[in-house]
């Protein structure tokens, strides 16, 4: 039973075959994972994708008769992977460019992995790439932080890992891939009520104060929030750890982009803001996963949690020397 290769949500039916031993019977085919893929025609040997991504597993069955037993059960697993296609354009942005640039590709997505492949590529931009982003999550049209920094330069052949969350809780917690989704999805509806909240507290509190809080009250509870989790709790305690650990992340992303701009004067405002910002997205969030991943290899896992935490902590002695850019805003019309 030859090796099958992976094929995207939309490919025609297709055949299997494969060689059968000495007794001389038919080999059958039939579908392990029902809600990915099916079998029909003589013997099940054509497949067809229902539709929905995941990893599709086929069966080969061959019966025995007088003189020869049944052949053992073989079995080949290929992935289904959701392709879409992508338009870069201006009109897309938001709030909306006017821009001659445009592109366009592919962005593969791996449910079993939670990975992301991108192929993209793009022409007519009147000056040189300053930053290339995946934001999120966010209804089309709305606006969202940075997930991921992508690399400069096109074409853009990045892979990300969607889930970060879902995939600790996997990997190291020991959650089933449906709980462990379902976990972070809840924790990222706690997030977007979250954001407008800390955006109104800052509003009548200060930046600083927001700013504070999240890398302080961050710098506490990383260690021993990452830490019971990986204990693999239930899923409500999970689903609550994981919330609280983004609720108080959302006291900084719900004011990075504003604070940022009111720092800076209007000459140099762009590169006040793009310059730490992507010193800083390149130097932690590129190597976050690089980092957690040497520290579980090295058998010291909670290494990361210390690394994340100190960072947090550094973070928070650099907010206190912060003016609070609620009252001393650069933005003249402030």
């Amino acid at each position: 039973f030859a090796a099958l290769i992976d094929k995207p949500t939309t490919s025609a039916a297709f055949s299997v075959s494969a060689t059968g031993g000495a007794s001389g019977q038919p080999v059958v085919f039939n579908s392990l994972t029902s809600s990915i893929c099916t079998v029909s025609g003589t013997n099940g040997a054509t497949v067809t994708l229902t539709g929905t991504p995941g990893l599709c597993t086929i069966a080969a069955n061959q019966a025995g008769n007088n003189t020869y037993a049944a052949a053992a059960q073989a079995t080949q697993s290929f992935k289904v992977l959701k392709v879409f296609n992508i338009v870069l354009e201006g009109s897309q942005e938001v709030p909306l460019n006017v821009s001659n640039g445009g592109g366009g590709g592919t962005a593969t997505y791996d449910v079993t992995t939670k990975q992301l492949k991108l192929n993209l590529s793009y022409s007519g931009m009147e000056g040189t790439e300053n930053n290339a982003h995946i934001h999120g999550p966010a209804a089309r049209g709305g606006t969202a932080g940075v997930m991921f920094a992508l690399a400069a330069g096109s074409p853009k052949t990045d892979t990300v890992t969607l889930d970060q969350n879902a995939k600790f809780l996997t990997g190291t917690a020991g959650f089933a891939d449906s709980t462990a989704t379902a976990v972070s999805a809840g924790s990222l509806v706690v997030y977007l009520l979250a954001l407008p909240l800390f955006g109104w507290i800052s509003d009548h509190l200060g930046r600083k104060a927001t700013l504070t809080f999240a890398f302080g009250v961050g710098a506490l509870i990383t260690f021993p929030a990452m830490a019971a989790l990986a204990q693999g709790p239930s899923p409500l305690a999970a689903f609550l750890l994981v919330s609280a650990l983004v609720f108080v992340l959302s006291g900084y992303n719900s004011v990075s982009a504003v604070v940022k701009a009111e720092l800076f004067p209007a000459n140099i405002r762009a590169l006040g803001v793009a310059l730490p910002y992507g010193m800083a997205t390149a130097a932690f969030g590129g190597t976050a996963e690089m980092a957690a991943l040497a520290f579980k290899r090295g058998g010291n896992e909670s290494g990361f949690y210390v690394y994340v935490a100190t960072g947090m902590a550094i973070s928070f002695l650099i907010a206190l020397t912060l003016r609070d850019t609620r009252k001393h805003s650069l933005i003249l019309e402030d």
